[in-house]
């Protein structure tokens, strides 16, 4: 080999190689847990993942490693929507059809439920997140033409109370939480979206979007900065005004730790989208081996319903149906990575 054509191959392998490297350096896995799963957290302290599964009542601890089951915990009846309280010692869950709220200390494992239900009007508790330390807010879906209002619970004194001048929430209400904690954003009848000061008690409507947003029932996500949004459907927002500042492709998204990328997945065979946050610009495709089975009575294929980032941005982890898939580096935390099949 002559020098020229040495130094011609060493440049092409710098070229290449960061680019095969990271497509090389995904690692996935999936399983599937026995029950559909509604929503999903990660608990980065301790390493694991809670994924609730209303059918079988309970809240399920899957390890962060090895997707294996940790164990399971009882949260109260058809645990919905779940969240994390700031300092990670208190597990969250709308228990659906119970018109409560569960509340699970994961250093004492005591388990308590706080009836909501006259102060919501609605048995169909479907989402609950804490905005600020110990203060949780409550969605139920809607039952008629008039849906149910959001409902402020102070947990310490089980004190609950109507916000948003007791307006109506839309059909799937999920919570958008703003990482400053100051902010709740909330679908709304008529698939417009709703911007609450959740710092004040009432919690007022700051500012409200009448006009339709595609799917932001599904799912709303905030940049670190609390600067922008990105809804289900692929429509980037600004939180100023809620104005569209373009789009990305549809599927549940999240913007990375560092704000810098939007992640978006979609199915049935999963396959995450990373776009540029600035530009909205598509980096990369990933297909993954991940597939989420097709119900036997239902003509429509299963998406994923819900994605988390996992520690460090090294990966994520997408549920939808029963099934419960992780995309990571083979490094940090998965330094010496694996591969297990579904199960």
């Amino acid at each position: 080999m002559t020098i020229r054509r040495f130094l011609v191959l060493l440049v092409l392998l710098f070229l290449w190689g960061p680019m095969t490297l990271a497509r090389a350096g995904w690692v996935f896995a999936s399983r599937d847990m026995g029950y559909d799963l509604s929503s999903v957290r990660v608990d980065a302290a301790r390493n694991v993942i809670y994924v609730a599964a209303p059918l079988s009542n309970r809240v399920l601890v899957v390890d962060m490693a090895t997707l294996g089951l940790v164990r399971e915990i009882y949260v109260g009846f058809h645990p919905n929507g779940i969240d994390l309280s700031s300092d990670g010692t208190m597990l969250y869950a709308a228990l659906n059809a119970a018109g409560s709220v569960g509340t699970y200390n994961l250093d004492t494992g005591v388990q308590h439920e706080i009836d909501i239900s006259v102060a919501l009007g609605s048995a169909y508790t479907w989402d609950v997140a804490e905005a600020i330390p110990g203060v949780v807010f409550v969605s139920a879906r809607q039952g008629g033409s008039a849906g149910p209002p959001v409902v402020r619970v102070v947990v310490a004194t089980q004190a609950t109370s109507t916000v948003a001048n007791g307006h109506s929430v839309g059909d799937t209400p999920n919570f958008g939480k703003d990482p400053v904690r100051q902010v709740l954003y909330v679908p709304t009848s008529g698939g417009g979206l709703m911007k609450l000061d959740v710092s004040l008690p009432n919690a007022p409507i700051v500012y409200q979007a009448p006009q339709y947003l595609y799917s932001s029932g599904a799912s709303t996500a905030i940049s670190p900065n609390g600067e922008r949004l990105v809804l289900s459907d692929g429509e980037v927002l600004r939180a100023t005004e809620l104005t569209e500042d373009g789009a990305v492709g549809k599927g549940v998204a999240l913007f990375s730790d560092d704000g810098n990328q939007i992640i978006s997945t979609i199915g049935p065979q999963i396959m995450v989208n990373r776009y540029d946050a600035r530009t909205l610009d598509l980096i990369e495709s990933i297909q993954t081996p991940c597939r989420l089975p097709n119900p036997s009575n239902s003509p429509f294929p299963i998406s994923p319903i819900a994605i988390q980032v996992l520690p460090n941005n090294y990966g994520w982890v997408i549920i939808g149906g029963p099934t419960i898939c992780l995309i990571h580096l083979a490094d940090g935390l998965f330094q010496s990575g694996f591969e297990i099949p579904s199960h």
